[in-house]
């Protein structure tokens, strides 16, 4: 979060008729925005995962949950040093999404009731 163009994007009110980024979804503007206007410093992040296979053996893949904060500027936010890994699995086939998520929620859960110190 220190590098150059890593500087975070302030919560802000939208145009009702104008969405350009997650920032201006409904979601967003309910939920994370009241949290920034009593003063608490927020962010919120979209993660996905999805598998591949290895090592040219069918049977193997490996399936990394990945996230990215959305207060990072448009223009950086994508880029692969702005890309964070939260969790990896490697294994026969797909994982059982219920056991692999059930860690990261449970993390994300606890950061979003106690917060975290910078």
């Amino acid at each position: 979060m220190k590098r150059p163009g890593a500087n975070l994007l302030l919560p802000r009110e939208r145009d009702k008729n104008l969405y350009e980024d997650v920032m201006d979804g409904n979601l967003y503007q309910e939920k994370i925005l009241p949290e920034f206007k009593k003063g608490k410093n927020v962010l919120s992040i979209t993660f996905n995962t999805d598998g591949g296979k290895v090592f040219r053996t069918p049977k193997k893949s490996v399936w990394p949950i990945q996230f990215i904060i959305n207060e990072i500027p448009l223009k950086e936010r994508f880029k692969a040093e702005n890309t964070f890994v939260a969790g990896l699995w490697y294994g026969k086939g797909s994982p059982n999404m219920t056991t692999f998520l059930k860690p990261f929620a449970d993390e994300l859960k606890s950061l979003a009731a106690e917060g975290v110190e910078l």
